[in-house]
């Protein structure tokens, strides 16, 4: 039953993202990301890291302001017109 529990209360790849963003102040490498998710930080799994993040821009709201910049994903902070 433990094992069953377990199972039902893993992190999604979706939330080790957003807790790796928020741990890293919105700017973390890919290298770091590719680690925390698929255990290699090699560059297939870096690739598959920006397709994740692709993925998930296109379903999911949260992922609009995120962006892969010069090897890092960083979280896009937008200033709207007139406020500066």
């Amino acid at each position: 039953m433990a094992k069953k529990l377990a199972k039902l209360t893993r992190e999604t790849k979706k939330a080790k993202l957003l807790r790796l963003l928020d741990e890293h102040g919105g700017r973390v490498s890919l290298a770091e990301a590719a680690k925390r998710l698929y255990g290699r930080s090699g560059e297939l799994e870096q690739l598959q890291v920006i397709r994740v993040l692709n993925a998930y821009r296109a379903k999911d709201t949260k992922f609009n302001t995120i962006r892969v910049r010069r090897k890092h994903i960083v979280q896009v902070k937008t200033v709207a017109a007139g406020e500066e």
